[in-house]
């Protein structure tokens, strides 16, 4: 109430320069404001110039990721590509001081290969990271029509039944992929897996499409295709 009393008892002239001095003590605050904007403004822009320069590292990366891929991609290729002869062979024991060819043209005989010491160029057993295990055998044939001929024959005479399994050369990350790809076929239902030129395929049915599998981003791709075009609601007509 005093308060009230005191402004009404001042004239004109008295109030005005009691605003005025109010306002005067107002103006070092919208000085320490004024200032305290700016700051924030220059926080913004920096923080701006900040995300752009992370979104432009970031784009950088993936596409140096992606390119590191395609490369490791083409090296793979390329070793599968020297392996494009080969057979690998599981399940025959060793023998010390055994002879690996006389062995592989034997297998031959079995399978009704016409004169198979003729198909082949190199045989040798390779290392296995399992100790004890009997080490497969790897042999480089003349052409892939030759191979071809080995792998059919193998699967005609049932020679898995004796525990001997004769299939195209894969790459160690090729042969993961492929134990990875025979999982989800199972796992999605899928009813083929094989290889063919060295190359990975799988399809859903006899009607289906069949897709090549290069790495695990293709597995990815085609089975979250599969598993999106199940969970897309069926339309009535």
């Amino acid at each position: 109430m005093s308060n009230n009393k005191d402004t009404s008892a001042l004239s004109d002239r008295e109030l005005i320069l009691k605003l005025n001095k109010d306002i005067q003590g107002l103006l070092p605050l919208e000085e320490k404001l004024t200032k305290m904007m700016n700051l924030l403004l220059e926080q913004k822009v920096q923080i701006e110039k900040m995300e752009k320069k992370m979104n432009e590292q970031m784009e950088e990366n993936k596409k140096l990721r992606s390119e590191l891929k395609e490369a490791k991609d083409e090296v793979s290729d390329l070793q599968q590509r020297q392996r494009l002869n080969n057979i690998i062979i599981n399940g025959i024991p060793e023998a010390k001081g055994e002879n690996v060819i006389k062995i592989v043209e034997s297998l031959g005989d079995k399978l009704g290969i016409s004169n198979p010491g003729f198909h082949i160029q190199v045989a040798h057993r390779v290392k296995t990271k399992t100790a004890n295990k009997v080490r497969p055998i790897v042999v480089r044939l003349i052409n892939t029509r030759t191979r071809d001929a080995w792998t059919m024959a193998f699967r005609q005479k049932q020679m898995w039944k004796q525990k001997i399994y004769v299939s195209e050369h894969l790459t160690k990350k090729n042969q993961d992929l492929l134990a990875k790809t025979k999982e989800l076929k199972l796992k999605h239902q899928y009813q083929y897996v094989w290889v063919k030129d060295c190359r990975i395929l799988v399809r859903k049915n006899e009607k289906s499409r069949v897709y090549a599998v290069r790495n695990e981003d293709d597995l990815e791709r085609i089975f979250e295709e599969k598993k999106k075009a199940e969970e897309e609601p069926e339309e009535n007509f």
